[in-house]
């Protein structure tokens, strides 16, 4: 620009100077965030965000280590979302659990309930109390 601004048109700097910022800002702000976008597989906006909050919280370092610290929470999302399955839990239901299968006091083979006798051994079967009582004196 010194050598402009002392050729023999100073207006040419002048020139100069509004081209080389319009270039600047255009590759700041349109080329940079797109070719980091597509390296990276990041919205270009989020780029421009994330060196805005980077510089923002830590300066420098910040704004530098911003885009890989992006790139890792993107990635990690990914996988997430790719590979964790959540399941419904659904409540338990009111019914009541299933009673067991009657069985034969004498040598415990299962019996219909409103069996009179065992199937398996011929033992006369009871009511419940009876069955109780039976079992309790049975030999063991």
């Amino acid at each position: 620009m010194l050598i402009a601004a002392l050729s023999g048109h100073p207006l040419d700097a002048v020139w100069l100077i509004i081209a080389f910022t319009v270039l600047q800002q255009l590759e700041g702000h349109v080329v940079a965030p797109q070719v980091f976008g597509q390296a990276l597989r990041i919205n270009p906006l989020l780029v421009i965000f994330a060196l805005l909050l980077g510089g923002q919280l830590a300066g420098f370092i910040g704004a530098f280590i911003a885009l890989p610290i992006a790139a890792i929470v993107r990635e990690t999302l990914v996988y997430m979302r790719r590979h964790l399955v959540f399941q419904r839990w659904d409540l338990p239901t009111a019914k009541p659990p299933p009673e067991p299968p009657a069985r034969c006091p004498e040598c415990g083979a299962p019996a219909a309930r409103d069996a009179t006798e065992c199937p398996a051994c011929g033992t006369e079967l009871g009511n419940a109390d009876e069955a109780a009582a039976a079992a309790a004196s049975a030999p063991g």
